[in-house]
């Protein structure tokens, strides 16, 4: 009898070592925990956004942009801002935006440049003085992105900043974005020790593409398999303050 209660004794011990041994190799670190909520904040809050960014590729071309507004799960709005190099010249494309249902541009007086007359008139019969300073709908579909965290690439950066008074982690991590780019994508983030959002982004690495960008003339395109480089910097704020999105009443039908 008392050798069958060692042999359960035995047993048991040997068996809590396992379990515990494997237990302690699933823990999550929490670091990869904070980053992760992070994310989900992300895909699900309302925020302000001011963002600031290039995309660009030597021989090929680039597109400098920036944009600021609010966004909400399937709506946003504010201005915006592209620069790239049309026809051998830098020129510059501005105006307002929102999306719902989806996206409507209205170009400023000076942020359609005369360039564009042909394009316009090929693509879509309208001479450019009748598209500036009006609502143009384009019939496009917009979803934020799906941000998958590559397990173990959390890196701690710093655990003691802030950004307007409010205490920030901050860390770089890899990520997979939908099937945009082939392998992942590297940012750093700010994020709030209190709430989890991140309030700063920032990218800056060569990208390859899964899928190539096709752009009519004389706009440049990208091609799948092309890697060019993209710096983004972008700041979020004021979280979570729901307000009413509407879209133009009056537009033209791109």
């Amino acid at each position: 009898m008392k050798d069958i209660k060692k042999k359960i004794i035995k047993f048991t011990i040997v068996f809590i070592l396992i379990f515990g041994f494997y237990y302690g190799s699933q823990v999550v670190p929490v670091e990869e925990k904070r980053v992760q909520a992070s994310l989900d904040n992300f895909e699900t809050s309302t925020f302000n956004f001011d963002f600031n960014g290039s995309l660009e590729k030597a021989r090929e071309g680039f597109y400098d942009f920036s944009a600021s507004g609010y966004t909400q799960e399937g709506g946003a709005e504010g201005n915006f801002s592209l620069s790239t190099r049309l026809e051998g010249e830098v020129q510059e494309i501005e105006g307002e935006f929102v999306y719902k249902e989806g996206l409507y541009l209205n170009f400023s007086e000076d942020g359609l440049p005369i360039v564009l007359e042909g394009f316009l008139t090929e693509n879509y019969d309208y001479q450019i003085e009748e598209v500036r300073n009006k609502w143009v709908r384009l019939p496009i579909e917009l979803e934020r992105p799906t941000l998958t965290l590559k397990e173990e690439s959390v890196q701690v950066l710093d655990e003691e900043e802030s950004i307007n008074d409010k205490e920030m982690y901050y860390y770089s991590f890899d990520l997979m974005v939908d099937e945009l780019f082939e392998g992942e994508l590297s940012p750093e983030i700010f994020t709030g020790k209190e709430d989890l959002q991140i309030y700063r982004l920032m990218i800056d690495q060569d990208i390859e593409l899964s899928r190539g960008f096709e752009l009519d003339d004389p706009f440049i395109g990208f091609s799948a398999g092309s890697s060019p480089t993209l710096e983004l910097t972008a700041s979020f704020s004021d979280f979570n303050h729901e307000k009413e999105l509407e879209s133009p009443e009056e537009y033209i039908d791109f």
